[in-house]
């Protein structure tokens, strides 16, 4: 079973620590979207793909958050 509230915390501590890593901020997102703070994941797979605007993940977590 996934501790998404754990993953949480440890993803916001490395995107603050390795603000230049597209991965980092992606799967903050990841999180951010299972746990439905869907303004989070938004603003973090957009700060994602400005650091990597080929991010094929971030581009498909967008297109699941505007379903």
């Amino acid at each position: 079973m996934a501790d998404w509230e754990t993953a949480e915390s440890y993803l916001e501590t490395a995107s603050k620590r390795m603000k230049q890593s597209d991965e980092a901020w992606f799967f903050l997102a990841e999180t951010y979207r299972r746990r439905n703070k869907n303004a989070e994941a938004t603003a973090a797979y957009k700060r994602c793909l400005s650091l990597n605007s080929q991010h094929g993940g971030a581009h498909r977590g967008l297109a699941v958050l505007d379903e």
